[in-house]
């Protein structure tokens, strides 16, 4: 994993100003600065209060990507791309809850966050009748 995205890393030089521009607008946006106080020292940090988001926001993808690296050398390909699935489904009705869904259809993202999830719920019971089956017919 370390290779393939080390040697993707030169396809982002043509994108490198666009880059430091977004890096340069966050870091002197016009959001509130967060302080921190540095203890045994007599110092303060200021800094964006975006900054935090945008941590915690690298933190948790972090943690999914360990997660999904971990699962997919336990289960079939199938039930990964399920679970991700799901992962979407409520990452995007969080985010549209959250983040002002006042222009959302709100039977359509109902429906397809249900049909999301009758469906995982249906391959995964699925697979334990078949299991059963399998069990049944060897006792």
């Amino acid at each position: 994993m370390f290779y393939l995205h080390f040697l993707a890393l030169p396809m982002f030089v043509p994108l490198r100003h666009d880059l430091m521009g977004q890096a340069r607008a966050v870091l002197s946006s016009h959001a509130p600065t967060t302080t921190f106080h540095v203890p045994l020292a007599a110092a303060q940090i200021e800094f964006p209060s975006v900054l935090p988001a945008l941590l915690a926001n690298t933190l948790t993808q972090l943690l999914c990507v360990a997660g999904v690296n971990r699962l997919t050398t336990r289960v079939p390909a199938l039930t990964v791309t399920l679970v991700l699935v799901v992962r979407k489904a409520v990452s995007l009705v969080f985010s549209v809850v959250l983040f002002d869904g006042s222009e959302v259809n709100w039977n359509m993202l109902w429906s397809g966050a249900f049909l999301v999830f009758a469906g995982t719920v249906g391959y995964a019971v699925s697979g334990r009748v078949t299991k059963k089956k399998k069990k049944d017919k060897k006792a």
